[in-house]
């Protein structure tokens, strides 16, 4: 058991194995924006770029916005478009 969260934790030592009935758990997915690299480019999953991310918001109908230093990015959650 996690003292903190008085969740099981699995074999990899983290808390997103199964829930009940062998349905997954929650998991973290990356979306957009490749990993090891910055800089300020659109395009879709990996290849997009993101430079200062200050802040992220949802508009609960797939699209999440992105607030940069100079700029305001859109995300298509289905896609991984990023504009």
């Amino acid at each position: 058991m996690d003292a903190a969260t008085g969740g099981k934790v699995d074999a990899d030592g983290d808390l997103g194995g199964e829930v009940g009935g062998g349905v997954a758990g929650p998991s973290l997915q990356l979306l957009a924006g490749g990993l090891g690299g910055y800089g300020f480019r659109d395009g879709i999953g990996p290849d997009a770029r993101f430079w200062m991310v200050e802040g992220v918001a949802s508009d609960g109908a797939g699209i999440l916005f992105v607030a940069e230093d100079c700029a305001v990015r859109r995300v298509v959650i289905a896609t991984g478009e990023v504009t």
